[in-house]
């Protein structure tokens, strides 16, 4: 408990036998007393509303998740990133398959037609 001047005059006056002035320090105190019961209880309901409006806020974030699991979500974007990381890596070695064979292909087509050209019998006939 904090000690105030009205605290300390109260205590000076009883200890003086000081019924008049210990009366009216006692009335000062208690005064305070219910000037601070007041702003804490005003104090307290401010805080219930806001606990109240945090409490509709987490309902209300917990129904975007489907059943109510956040974490069962976040699992599944998660496993939605890893399937698409694989898929990138899939679709990029399938494009340098594709373009070393077409390099090959191209080649082979060139040779060929520079052979038909010049008369190189690859066929062996």
């Amino acid at each position: 408990m904090r000690y105030n001047l009205n605290h300390i005059k109260l205590i000076s006056a009883l200890k003086e036998k000081n019924t008049e002035q210990a009366t009216e320090y006692l009335m000062e105190v208690l005064h305070e007393i219910n000037s601070n019961y007041y702003e804490n209880y005003s104090n307290i309901n401010k805080i219930n509303e806001k606990l109240e409006k945090l409490e509709e806020d987490l309902h209300n974030i917990k129904e975007g998740f489907p059943s109510g699991d956040a974490r069962g979500h976040r699992a599944y974007h998660e496993r939605m990133m890893r399937d698409q990381e694989q898929s990138a890596k899939i679709k990029e070695q399938i494009m340098k398959e594709v373009i070393q064979k077409g390099i090959l292909i191209a080649i082979s087509l060139i040779i060929g037609a520079l052979g038909l050209k010049f008369g190189f019998n690859f066929m062996g006939v």
